[in-house]
């Protein structure tokens, strides 16, 4: 966008006979031209694999119509040391709207990133209305503090140079957490000891707290003891009736943040992992509630 500098001078007499000159301050201001740009998203905040819905509305507030745009969105590439990287994919739909009517669906040139539309008339006084997804990929950082910086580029028509704007968008702070529950020893023999292993997965970028485990067993196991990371969770920290289990938050089990490791430009990422271990002697078979027991055995 052109800038225009302006200053002043003037000159004066003191004295009678004195003559002095005095200079302004150098005054600036952006020439805009009738066409404006403007990108927006719907989503304030990302996660991995999540999809962006991108609204860019250009202007032409002018008395001239023009034909011939093209819009390029660079998908947020942006460079990390010797590394050039894309976050986003291109997923499309792309729906153009022109004077608040529904015009036509692009299809864009999708290269490594950049997309690009051809945007085929904006008539004077009218606004036209792009919108499309993008999806996060494993190319963005997904560490607390990260943002993708998504920047669009309108050529042509009758711009003396090209209008930019960008949209920034940050990464969500969240936990996403999953559970894995196996069983040792397998084959089990009735009256022997059987090991239970809670292995919990922290996917997100911050902390899980406050976590509150709860198990039924069928059959229910005698004289448990539990583990958090190899360390003895002691039974006041937990309740045990009747089979049923819960591990309270009051426990202050955590499950530690993710890592997220620069890896061929993209970023790997390493769940954060508690494991939680009970063990148990086992004298009994299943109950489906109805028969007593669901194998030949001795309860």
């Amino acid at each position: 966008m052109p800038e225009i500098q302006n200053q002043a001078s003037l000159t004066y007499l003191y004295g009678g006979t004195n003559q002095g000159t005095a200079l302004s301050n150098v005054a600036t201001t952006n020439l805009e031209g009738p066409v404006t740009i403007n990108k927006t998203a719907l989503q304030d905040a990302y996660r991995g694999g999540t999809q962006i819905t991108y609204i860019v509305t250009i202007t032409n507030s002018g008395e001239c119509g023009s034909v011939g745009y093209t819009l390029t969105d660079d998908l947020g590439t942006f460079t990390n040391g010797t590394c050039t990287s894309t976050p986003l994919n291109y997923v499309g739909p792309a729906q153009l709207y022109v004077g608040g009517q529904f015009y036509s669906v692009l299809a864009p040139t999708v290269a490594q990133g950049l997309v690009t539309f051809d945007i085929p008339a904006l008539p004077c006084n009218t606004s036209a209305m792009l919108i499309y997804v993008a999806e996060v990929n494993e190319c963005a950082n997904l560490a607390v503090g990260a943002s993708i910086e998504n920047t669009v580029t309108l050529t042509g028509g009758n711009l003396c140079e090209p209008l930019t704007d960008s949209n920034v968008i940050d990464v969500a702070v969240y936990a996403d957490v999953d559970i894995i529950k196996s069983m040792t020893p397998n084959p089990f023999v009735s009256g022997g000891t059987l090991t239970y292993t809670f292995d919990l997965f922290n996917y997100g970028n911050t902390e899980a707290t406050d976590i509150v485990l709860t198990d039924v067993f069928n059959p229910a196991p005698e004289s448990i003891a539990i583990t958090v990371n190899g360390e003895v969770l002691s039974p006041a920290l937990y309740s045990y009736t009747n089979g049923v289990l819960t591990i309270p938050a009051t426990a202050g089990v955590t499950i530690p943040a993710a890592d997220f490791v620069l890896n061929n430009c993209c970023y790997a990422t390493t769940a954060g992992q508690t494991e939680i271990v009970v063990t148990g002697v086992v004298r009994s078979c299943p109950t489906d509630g109805v028969t007593t027991n669901l194998c030949p055995c001795n309860s």
